[in-house]
């Protein structure tokens, strides 16, 4: 808690705040925020109080696709340059666009992601509600992103995060860099029989086994094939400032007394304080564009951590955090025991969308076992400290 107050205090030469969230300013093109709020007293202020002001979508998308310069951007308290980025992109771009498309997601991370409102889609409103059944029966433009018509409604209402995040059947690639017909402003589907399904995969039968594939980081410009097609630079945030946040309110969550404690000169005292929780998680969903948490939830230190570890999961997709916190909770062999789904990859369009057990061999082959909750000392360090014992389950 105290390392990371003290990263949140650390200033700038002119005095202002050094490290922040990264943000883009609303305008014509930025959806209203949703009006049937009623928990988050703040949310309808100004961000970073609220969520008003910004929009969210390209607030979350432009930090990762390259929109935003990396070396002025706030929110990377350590990042660098990377263009295994863009090469990992291609690994979920259409095969129509000489991508690869298997940069797959689960069908549970799809569902982590809340409705527009805040709600979690087993309990979504009249205004903005959930549904598996049915398709969108027109275009709807917001923030520079396109819903097609004729996506499936369960894509439909949802958090900015997602339609950032996540690439599902019917979903529009601009590829605008390139000018060749064809492989620009591309409606790619999943089903089995098209082009980027199972029927059409390519490279040895590789194909989006749950139906899904990641679009973080993927810029409306970047393309893989036909004239001047090119790839924004990217880089990546190894710690980005709403980690900071979040593990703030993480560790103040875990506190029973109070903790004072001296870092580099400097003195913190600490305590559980549902406040401090809420001003530091609340940033993170403002700028995602939902309410935050309120005071009773802040109150309850099992809710809290609830909520820490569904916004995680949203949160850091595909940015390599989930691995380890799964391991800090104590909840991997539970939670990453569950079988792996997504939607109906070996069906056409009228049976796809149906949630089901993926049975592929990649998907097949995984294991999920005790041991894994730590890894295995190499041998060589073992040998040399013989009373050292290994991690347990590694013995063999």
């Amino acid at each position: 808690a105290a390392a990371a107050k003290r990263v949140m205090d650390m200033k700038d030469t002119g005095g202002g705040q050094l490290f922040k969230l990264f943000t883009v300013t609303a305008d014509s093109n930025t959806p209203e925020l949703p009006q049937n709020v009623t928990d988050d007293p703040d949310y309808y202020a100004d961000f970073p109080v609220g969520a008003a002001g910004i929009d969210p979508y390209r607030s979350f998308s432009e930090m990762f696709d390259g929109e935003a310069v990396a070396s002025i951007n706030p929110e990377y308290v350590w990042g660098r340059p990377s263009g295994e980025i863009a090469e990992m992109g291609r690994r979920a771009f259409p095969i129509a666009n000489d991508g690869w498309s298997e940069l797959c997601v689960t069908q549970k991370v799809v569902d982590a992601f809340r409705m527009v409102d805040g709600r979690p889609i087993q309990s979504s409103s009249p205004e903005y509600p959930y549904s598996e059944s049915g398709f969108t029966e027109s275009i709807t433009m917001f923030s520079g992103y396109r819903l097609n018509a004729g996506v499936f409604n369960m894509y439909v209402n949802r958090e900015a995060r997602f339609y950032a995040s996540i690439g599902f059947s019917e979903c529009f690639w601009p590829c605008s860099s390139t000018t060749t017909s064809g492989q620009h402003d591309l409606t790619v589907t999943y089903y089995y029989n098209s082009a980027n399904g199972k029927g059409g995969s390519h490279n040895g039968g590789i194909y989006p086994a749950t139906g899904y594939v990641s679009k973080k980081g993927i810029h409306p410009q970047d393309a893989w094939s036909g004239d001047n097609s090119r790839r924004m630079p990217k880089a990546f945030g190894i710690i980005r400032y709403a980690e900071t946040l979040l593990s703030y309110a993480e560790a103040l969550n875990n506190l029973t007394s109070t903790h004072t404690v001296e870092l580099n000169e400097e003195t913190y005292t600490l305590t559980r304080n549902p406040d401090e929780i809420r001003k530091a998680f609340n940033q993170v969903r403002h700028r995602a564009g939902l309410p935050g948490m309120n005071d009773a939830e802040a109150s309850a230190q099992k809710t809290v951590q609830a909520l820490i570890e569904q916004e995680r999961m949203v949160e850091f997709m595909h940015e390599n955090r989930r691995y380890y916190d799964v391991r800090r909770w104590g909840i991997y062999e539970a939670t990453e025991n569950e079988p792996v789904s997504g939607m109906n990859g070996e069906a056409d369009k009228d049976s796809f969308y149906q949630r089901v057990i993926i049975g592929s061999v990649r998907v097949g082959g995984r294991v999920v076992d005790k041991k894994m909750n730590f890894l295995p000392i190499p041998k060589d360090e073992v040998r040399r400290l013989p009373s050292f014992d290994q991690n347990p389950g590694w013995d063999d």
